[in-house]
C-alpha cells in the first residue's frame, strides 16, 4: 500500500460512524457489490483514479478549484499554504466549507500536522493543473549526477551533497519570484517573448533549436539560453516544457489560483408558487395519461423498429397522430417508458413488458414516481440532437454522463433561487446556464449549454420544472426525497369525472385521472388539452371500442361511472345505435379461393376426405374458400387426383406460355420487396438493470467500523499459508488458490462440508485470513467463509 493509501486508511479509521456513513452515501461505488469488507478495501476502492474522477465530476466549481490548487502545490502542503496560494486568509470560512465538502467525499482531508492529504487518484489525476507543467524534480530525475551539478554550477549554487540535495536546492532556487525575475532580466533579447506563452497559456510549446548546440563564438539563442538554465526542458522534436515551479515564479507574487465560492447571479422574475405546483400537477397528470395511452396502444399493436435499430420517424408520426401528441413528446414518452422497464424490444418490435401490469396496478403517485426516477437516472436524452438528421427513438438518442450532470445541476440551480422567483429558460441570455456551468465545471461549457434546452423541455413535460422554476416534485427528486408522498399531494387534484354533453362531447375541467383518461380515450377522440380537456364521441370512436371487444353494456356502464350530471340521451342513442349496426357485415379471412364451372365437382371437393386439411367451405355454387395458401392448396388437389391451375383475381390462368418472356432478376427482386415490410433489426442495446440490494450506508459504516483490518500478506506469505492448510500433496490446488487470491481472479471452489457433502461456491475478491478463504459470493449476495482444509477443487470462473 502506498503512503497516500496508508494515509487514507488511517484517516478512515479515525472517522466517526456518522461521517463514515456520509462518505459511503456520497461515494455510491462503495455500496456496489461486492461492498468492502473492511476499511482497507474501502480505501483502495475510493482511492482508485477512476472512482476519484467520477466523484470529482459531481463537485461544484470551488471544490474543483481547490483540488486543482492542491495538485499544483507540493505534496503534503499545509492548509495555510493552500490558503495563501488561493489568496485567502488561513481562517477563510468559504475555504473551510469547501475542505469539509472534499472531506465528506474522501477527496482531501487535514491530518494531525495540518497537512492537506489526498488519495492517490486525486494526486495523480491532474496532468496540467492550472495550465502548469510537471514539477522540476521530474526533469532532474532523468539527468545523471554530473549534469545536475552542471546546472547547479550555472546558477552559482553550492555543489555539496548528493543528487537529492542538489535537486531540492535547484527547486527552491527556481521557485523564488525575485531570483527568477533577476535571472530572466539578464537573458538575451526576446527571452520574455519566448517564455510568456509557457507561463500563461500552456506548459508545452514550440521551441525551435532546443536540441541544437551553438559554437562558442556564436551568441546564444533565447531557446538555448533558457534550456541551459533549466527554464525550458526538451519534450519532443522542437517542443519544450516549462517546469511547474518556474511558471509559478514567473507569474509573480500577485498571482493566486482562482477560487469562486459563490455561484453567478441569476436574473429572476416573480412567480406564484401555487401556480407552479398547479402547472406541475397538470403536467404530471398529462404524463400519466399519455404514458398509459402509449402502453395501451403498444399492447394492442407493437411498435415496429427499423433496420438500424429503434423506432423510426414514420412510426413516431403514426403514434403521435393516434395519441394526439407532438412527435417530440412521443420520443420522450418512449424513452421514459423504456427506462422504467415498461416497454422493451422483442422479436423486432417494441412491446409492453410484464412489469407494465404491475405498474398499472399502482396508484397515480407510485406510477408517477417510477417514471420520474427513470428519467432522473437515465443517461439518455430523447430531444438532444447534436447534428445531422433526427435519429430514431430508443436507439440513436444522445447518450452520456454530461446529460445526467446537467439534469441534476439545472434542478439544483433552480431550487436554490429565492422563494417566489423564477429564471428565464428560453431567453437569449439564459443566465441560468452560468449557474449550471458553475455546478458542472469539469465539462466543456459549450457542451453543458447544448444540453440545457433539451433537459429543460423534458423536465417541463414531467412537471419537474414549471414557469421557469422547480416544482415540489422537482425539489423532492433533486434532494432524493419521497417523490411518492409529494406526488400524492399534487395528483389528488386530478378529476375522476367528466361533464358529458348532448353534443357528443366530454369536458374535464382539470387534469384527468389516468382511469378517466383511459375510458375517454377508448370511446372518444381528444380535441384539446390543458387546464380543460375536451373529448368528442362519434360512431367511429364507439365502433373502435366495440371492435376491441367491449360490449354495449360495458360501454354504457363506464360512461355512467364517469358522468358528472348523468348520461345524456343523445349519447346513449349513439352508443346503442352503433352497437345495433355493429356486425351487420362480416369479413372472413381466407388463404385462397377455388373456382370452377362444374358445380357437382366443387361439391365433391368440399366433402373429399383427403382434402379435409384445406377446410373447404362453399361460398357460392362455383366458389370454394380454402384455409391454406394457393401453393399448398394446388399441391393437395393434385395429390388427390385433380388437375387445378393457378389463376389471378380475374379468374384467368397465370400459367405462362413457354415462349413468353419472364420477368428479369431485378424485377423479381423489386416484386419480392413489395410483398410486405422489410424485417427490422432489434433496437440498440439498453443498459441492464441491477436487482442487487444496496446496503444502508449507516449499517455498512457500523459494519466497517467493527471489522478488523487484516494484515496484508505478500505473495510468498499467501502461498505458504495456503500450502500449510491445503496440504503439500495438493500442490496444484495451492498454486491455483495463491494465484487467484494474489491477482483477484474470480473462482469456483469445491468444499467438503461437515456432514460430508460436497458443494461449489463462486467467490470474488477473495482473501486469506488464518485458515479461512473469504470471498464475495454472488449467490448469497454476501461474503462466504470457506475453510482452506475443506477445499477439494479450484477453477477460474470469469463469468
Amino acid at each position: 500500500m502506498r503512503d497516500d493509501d496508508q494515509a487514507l486508511l488511517i484517516w478512515l479509521e479515525r472517522l466517526p460512524v456518522e461521517a463514515l456513513a456520509r462518505l459511503l452515501a456520497l461515494r455510491p461505488e462503495s455500496l456496489e457489490p461486492p461492498w468492502p469488507r473492511h476499511l482497507r478495501a474501502l480505501a483502495e476502492r475510493i482511492g482508485e483514479p477512476a472512482a476519484v474522477t467520477t466523484a470529482i465530476r459531481g463537485l461544484p466549481t470551488p471544490a474543483v478549484q481547490v483540488l486543482r490548487a492542491l495538485a499544483a502545490l507540493p505534496d503534503g502542503a499545509t492548509s495555510q499554504a493552500l490558503a495563501s496560494f488561493l489568496g485567502l486568509p488561513p481562517d477563510d470560512p468559504d475555504l473551510a466549507r469547501t475542505l469539509t465538502t472534499l472531506a465528506d467525499y474522501g477527496l482531501a482531508w487535514i491530518d494531525a500536522g495540518n497537512h492537506v492529504r489526498q488519495p492517490r487518484g486525486a494526486v495523480d489525476g491532474w496532468q496540467r493543473p492550472l495550465g502548469l507543467g510537471r514539477p522540476l524534480a521530474v526533469f532532474l530525475k532523468r539527468l545523471d549526477f554530473g549534469r545536475v551539478k552542471q546546472l547547479a554550477r550555472t546558477h552559482d549554487l553550492p555543489l555539496n551533497g548528493g543528487k537529492q540535495a542538489l535537486t531540492e536546492r535547484l527547486t527552491a532556487h527556481l521557485s523564488s519570484h525575485d531570483r527568477l525575475a533577476d535571472i530572466v532580466a539578464t537573458g538575451p533579447a526576446g527571452i520574455e517573448d519566448l517564455l510568456r506563452p509557457f507561463v500563461w497559456n500552456r506548459p508545452v510549446g514550440a521551441a525551435p533549436g532546443i536540441r541544437s548546440y551553438a559554437p562558442a563564438n556564436v551568441p546564444e539563442t533565447p531557446v538555448r539560453w533558457a534550456a541551459d538554465r533549466g527554464l525550458l526542458w526538451y519534450q519532443d522534436w522542437d517542443l519544450a516544457e516549462m517546469p511547474r515551479e518556474v511558471a509559478l515564479a514567473l507569474r509573480g507574487r500577485d498571482y493566486h489560483a482562482p477560487f469562486d465560492p459563490e455561484p453567478p447571479a441569476v436574473a429572476t422574475a416573480a412567480v406564484d408558487t401555487r401556480a407552479v405546483d398547479q402547472t406541475a400537477a397538470v403536467a404530471a397528470g398529462h404524463l400519466l395519461d399519455r404514458v398509459s395511452a402509449l402502453l395501451d396502444l403498444t399492447a394492442r399493436t407493437p411498435l415496429a423498429v427499423i433496420k438500424t435499430g429503434g423506432v423510426g420517424q414514420r412510426e413516431i408520426k403514426r403514434v403521435a397522430k393516434l395519441l394526439r401528441c407532438a412527435e417530440d413528446e412521443i420520443r420522450i414518452l418512449l424513452e421514459i417508458a423504456f427506462g422504467a422497464g415498461l416497454i422493451g424490444e422483442f422479436d423486432n418490435a417494441v412491446r409492453v413488458t410484464p412489469r407494465q401490469a404491475q405498474w398499472a396496478e399502482g396508484g397515480p403517485a407510485q406510477r408517477y414516481a417510477a417514471l420520474a426516477q427513470a428519467w432522473w437516472t437515465s443517461p439518455r436524452s430523447a430531444l438532444r440532437v447534436s447534428e445531422g438528421p433526427r435519429p430514431a427513438a430508443l436507439a440513436d438518442t444522445e447518450y452520456g454522463e454530461v446529460g445526467v450532470a446537467v439534469r441534476r445541476a439545472l434542478l439544483v440551480a433552480l431550487a436554490r433561487l429565492p422563494a417566489g422567483t423564477a429564471a428565464d429558460l428560453t431567453g437569449e441570455a439564459r443566465t441560468i446556464a452560468e449557474y449550471v456551468r458553475w455546478l458542472c465545471p469539469v465539462y466543456p461549457a459549450d457542451l453543458v449549454d447544448g444540453w440545457i434546452p433539451s433537459v429543460a423541455a423534458e423536465a417541463q413535460l414531467l412537471g419537474v420544472i414549471a414557469a421557469g422554476t422547480v416544482s415540489s416534485l422537482g425539489r423532492a427528486l433533486a434532494a432524493g426525497g419521497d417523490v411518492v408522498t409529494t406526488a400524492q399531494g399534487l395528483l389528488t387534484v386530478s378529476c375522476e369525472t367528466a361533464l358529458l354533453g348532448a353534443d357528443y362531447t366530454a369536458v374535464v375541467t382539470g387534469p384527468p385521472s389516468a382511469e378517466l383518461a383511459r375510458v375517454l380515450d377508448r370511446l372518444a377522440d381528444r380535441e384539446s388539452r390543458g387546464t380543460a380537456s375536451i373529448w368528442r364521441f362519434s360512431p367511429a370512436t364507439v365502433r373502435k371500442a366495440l371492435d376491441e371487444g367491449f360490449t354495449v353494456e360495458r360501454i354504457l356502464a363506464d360512461l355512467a361511472a364517469i358522468a358528472t350530471g348523468g348520461l345524456p340521451q343523445p349519447l346513449e342513442y349513439l352508443v346503442t345505435d352503433t352497437a345495433r349496426r355493429h356486425g351487420e357485415i362480416a369479413v372472413t379471412g381466407v388463404a385462397c379461393v377455388i373456382r370452377g364451372s362444374d358445380q357437382p365437382l366443387l361439391a365433391e371437393l368440399a366433402t373429399h376426405r383427403k382434402l379435409a386439411k384445406l377446410g373447404l367451405h362453399l361460398l357460392a355454387p362455383t366458389v370454394l374458400a380454402s384455409g391454406l395458401p394457393p401453393e399448398q392448396t394446388l399441391a393437395m388437389l393434385r395429390e388427390a387426383g385433380y388437375y387445378p391451375v393457378p389463376a389471378g383475381l380475374d379468374g384467368i390462368s397465370t400459367i405462362r406460355r413457354a415462349d413468353q418472356p419472364r420477368a428479369g432478376r431485378k424485377e423479381r427482386e423489386n416484386r419480392a420487396d413489395d410483398t410486405g415490410p422489410k424485417s427490422a433489426t432489434s433496437a440498440a442495446p439498453r443498459p441492464t438493470e441491477t436487482t442487487a440490494a444496496v446496503p444502508d450506508p449507516r449499517l455498512l459504516a457500523e459494519r466497517l467500523r467493527s471489522a478488523p483490518v487484516p494484515v496484508r500478506l505478500s505473495e510468498t506469505e499467501t502461498r505458504d499459508l495456503i500450502a500449510r492448510y491445503t496440504g503439500h500433496q495438493r500442490g496444484v490446488i495451492a498454486g491455483q488458490l495463491q494465484y487467484n487470491v494474489t491477482y483477484g481472479v474470480p473462482m469456483r471452489v469445491q468444499a467438503k462440508l461437515e456432514d460430508g457433502t460436497k458443494t461449489w461456491w463462486a467467490l470474488r475478491s477473495a482473501e486469506v485470513e488464518e485458515d479461512t478463504l473469504i470471498g464475495w459470493c454472488p449467490e448469497l449476495h454476501d461474503y462466504r467463509r470457506v475453510r482452506l482444509d475443506s477445499i477439494l477443487q479450484v477453477h477460474q470462473h470469469w463469468t
